[in-house]
């Protein structure tokens, strides 16, 4: 696995809210499914609002996506549930997905174990948005305008996963790859509303309330929408939405998390 560091540094996360009218001009008409109207739509955008900034100190994060290939090990030794990405039999660099926030809690917990020198856990939300948008606030990982040719999402054509350094010629603000498509990212964030903003009564929150874990990133079976950095996502009970996984932050033992 490869660390890449996330500087020192004031960003910006969040959208402001002529940003989301934006956002819901320029894709409501391209959604995925034809029951997601403008107004829903636009609630789910909104959760991104108001933009905000907030200092993070330096941290190191997972240059790709966990692969099938990472996982092996954890597997044979803990007898762990064996993700539906190796049950099909997807390639040992692909990404592994069909994971719980728990499942991926407990191969950062393990991983933690093995190595004496560094601690592992899931990056925050707020870390994720950082390293995938920057200091420059870009709308998507790879620069301001959605371009299928950059990752993996339905617009792309794949249809299914892609090896985790498919896209690395298109990396994000700090080196990363597939910021945006291929899996859907766990986050280790319950969902809040952003300082001034508004409760969202959308969908999950008729399901879960405000009890529901973040997933960061859109997926190759989900619309470019959903790869934008500043998307907030939940685990909706659909099989659209089960090709999740996600990558790590690594610190020193003792060192201080950023987190929110």
């Amino acid at each position: 696995m490869t660390f890449l560091q996330v500087p020192h540094g004031n960003y910006q996360v969040g959208t402001t809210w002529e940003g989301v009218i934006s956002c819901v001009e320029q894709w409501k008409t391209r959604l995925i499914n034809p029951c997601y109207d403008e107004l829903k739509f636009r609630d789910w955008i909104a959760k991104e609002f108001p933009a905000y900034y907030t200092q993070s100190d330096a941290f190191e994060m997972q240059q790709t996506l966990v692969s099938n290939a990472d996982v092996g090990a954890f597997i044979a030794e803990t007898e762990a549930q064996i993700p539906e990405s190796i049950l099909t039999g997807e390639p040992c660099n692909h990404p592994v997905w069909g994971v719980s926030l728990q499942w991926a809690r407990a191969f950062a917990a393990w991983l933690t174990q093995k190595d004496k020198h560094f601690q592992y856990r899931l990056p925050s939300e707020t870390e994720w948005e950082v390293a995938a948008r920057g200091l420059d606030f870009r709308e998507f990982p790879y620069g301001d305008q959605f371009n299928a040719e950059c990752a993996n999402t339905i617009e792309s054509g794949w249809g299914k996963t892609t090896p985790i350094d498919h896209f690395a010629q298109w990396p994000g603000p700090f080196g990363h790859w597939d910021l945006a498509g291929n899996v859907e990212e766990w986050v280790d964030s319950q969902y809040f509303v952003y300082p001034g903003g508004r409760v969202i009564k959308d969908d999950l929150y008729e399901r879960f309330k405000m009890d529901y874990s973040i997933l960061r990133g859109g997926s190759f079976a989900c619309g470019g929408d959903l790869s934008r950095g500043a998307r907030r996502h939940g685990p909706f009970p659909d099989p659209l939405f089960r090709y999740t996984g996600f990558r790590l932050v690594r610190t020193r033992p003792g060192g201080r998390a950023f987190y929110f």
